[in-house]
């Protein structure tokens, strides 16, 4: 029988077993022919950094790597990416300040996001009634791509000092 545990539930106190539960962690990040393992691992990630708050920005350079690391894979699911670009946020709002050395890199994720247009060809294809996957893929990602933008600056990231 296997028992899961929970990270939201034991908030702060899942930090002991963090260390031992990463070695699973890991390879369900990268299992790009399991979308559905991939995408249980990213909402994992944004589960234990909402969980631990401020405690998870130690681990946050193997999450973003990872994370980063999924957007790149060719092979990986468009509904994974999408879920990637929004844990981005979790672990922003969870991190605070401890998030500007990845500012930069998200920041760019999400304008590329963003800046992704419709194919005029997809369209005529659409409009014949073929397939809503396609725009319903783009209206998603844009949907998720803006709350990812406004994420990092409803808590302030980056600490300002005076003068």
């Amino acid at each position: 029988m296997v028992t899961l545990i929970n990270p939201v539930a034991l908030e702060q106190n899942f930090l002991p077993y963090l260390q031992a539960f990463l070695p699973f962690l890991a390879p369900a990040l990268k299992a790009y022919d399991d979308p559905q393992l991939c995408s249980v691992a990213v909402g994992l990630i944004g589960d234990i950094c909402r969980a631990l708050g401020e405690l998870s920005a130690g681990y946050c350079d193997m999450f973003m790597s990872a994370l980063l690391e999924n957007l790149t894979s060719p092979v990986l699911d468009r509904n994974v990416k999408i879920s990637v670009v929004s844990c981005f946020g979790d672990i922003a709002l969870a991190i605070g300040p401890s998030f500007g050395p990845y500012l930069g890199a998200t920041m760019t994720v999400l304008r590329q996001a963003g800046d992704q247009k419709v194919d005029p060809v997809c369209l005529k294809w659409l409009s014949s009634g073929v397939s809503s996957n396609y725009l319903r893929r783009r209206t998603t990602k844009r949907s998720i791509t803006i709350p990812s933008f406004a994420r990092p600056f409803s808590r302030p990231i980056l600490a300002l000092s005076p003068g």
